[in-house]
């Protein structure tokens, strides 16, 4: 099982679908479309999740949603069972919080 969050950056292999549980991308219009609260699963799972507290679109760094403090996307009834692997790409803007 796993999540894939973005793939417009991702050249070589392609991604693995086998146990694909959610794949999101926000630079896929079919996944996302700038001003909505809902972030579609393209896999064949058909999950929605929805924005909370308004994260924020940009396409300074490619097409991304910039998530800041209390700010989530929650996605109600997605099992990723007890073994899963998540891959993210983060572009952190403050680098002496601690976290």
């Amino acid at each position: 099982m796993g999540i894939k969050i973005s793939q417009g950056y991702f050249i070589s292999p392609p991604i693995v679908l086998n146990g694909l549980v959610l794949a999101i991308d926000a630079a896929n219009s079919t996944s996302y479309v700038n001003g909505s609260t809902l972030w579609k699963d393209v896999s064949s799972n058909n999950n929605t999740g929805t924005l909370i507290n308004t994260p924020t679109y940009t396409e300074l760094v490619g097409k991304t949603l910039y998530f800041t403090t209390n700010e989530y996307v929650n996605y109600t009834g997605v099992d990723i069972g007890t073994t899963h692997s998540v891959e993210l790409w983060v572009y952190p803007t403050i680098t002496n919080s601690g976290r």
